[in-house]
């Protein structure tokens, strides 16, 4: 009686190109996700800037109206 070898469903060819392909799924949203961080890390530094800038204007225009 041989024993016969289990295979599998999807069969090796498909598991050969799995594992790259994943990896590289990975490493592009793993990039994705940086660039988002990025990008509101840097809207928070605008946005902080803007209200310096905002509170700076009034600043000057407050002083300007009491001389």
């Amino acid at each position: 009686m041989v024993a016969s070898r289990k295979t599998s469903p999807v069969g090796h060819h498909a598991t050969y190109w799995l594992s790259p392909l994943l990896a590289v799924f990975s490493i592009i949203g793993l990039s994705g996700c940086e660039i988002i961080g990025d990008i509101f890390q840097a809207g928070v530094w605008v946005g902080v800037l803007l209200v310096l800038g905002v509170f700076a204007l009034i600043v000057w225009i407050v002083s300007k109206t009491k001389n």
